[in-house]
């Protein structure tokens, strides 16, 4: 199977304006991510194992302790 764009003026009339002009931006922009970026400005503090290794499970968490 050999994949055929469709002009974009057909797949208006099928889909209506809105979902064209998103997959317009799909084709011409699209999403850009600056993972590096994203690690530096919004570090991860700790990793899900580390959580678990470090916590000390004998004493019970302020959050689901019985009031």
């Amino acid at each position: 199977v050999n994949y055929q764009q469709i002009p974009f003026e057909a797949f208006e009339q099928q889909a209506g304006e809105e979902v064209t002009i998103m997959y317009r931006w799909f084709e011409n922009v699209g999403y850009i991510a600056d993972l590096a970026q994203l690690e530096h400005d919004f570090p991860i503090p700790i990793d899900f194992e580390s959580y678990l290794s470090d916590r000390d499970w004998a004493k019970p968490d302020e959050r689901t302790s019985e009031v």
